[in-house]
């Protein structure tokens, strides 16, 4: 197993070394060991530094990041919480493109005052009645 040190991994994932600090103090990774005072992670850190930064920007927060991982950062995927992540971006990126749409209405909307608009109207309440679910 070769050896990487904190500086390095640093630069390969584009995650800070106090970050890196940080997701060891929370077991995400481990160090190896060290060499003087820097600390040294296995090459395998960097392919889960990545998978923790896909699954922050996924939404995922550092704790749910916790109950994909058993000790010694060996993945175990909790499907059921990997399901509901993929449920609430679809959710988002719905909501997402209805703002989208209701954007693009108030930009180009021909009526002057846009609450005469009825279709400006029928938006609003379709869009008021999916943001309740």
């Amino acid at each position: 197993m070769q050896e990487i040190d904190i500086g390095i991994l640093s630069l390969q994932t584009g995650v800070s070394t106090a970050t890196i600090r940080f997701y060891e103090s929370k077991g995400l990774i481990n160090s190896i060991g060290r060499k003087g005072l820097r600390r040294q992670y296995s090459e395998h850190t960097v392919e889960t530094l990545l998978l923790i930064k896909l699954l922050k920007k996924s939404g995922l927060s550092l704790s749910e990041i916790g109950e994909v991982f058993i000790y010694h950062s060996k993945i175990n995927i909790d499907r059921s919480l990997i399901d509901e992540k993929i449920e609430q971006i679809e959710k988002e990126i719905e909501n997402l493109k209805k703002s989208q749409v209701l954007l693009k209405h108030l930009k180009f909307c021909p009526h002057e005052e846009h609450l005469s608009c009825p279709d400006f109207i029928k938006m609003l309440h379709s869009n008021d009645k999916t943001s309740e679910n």
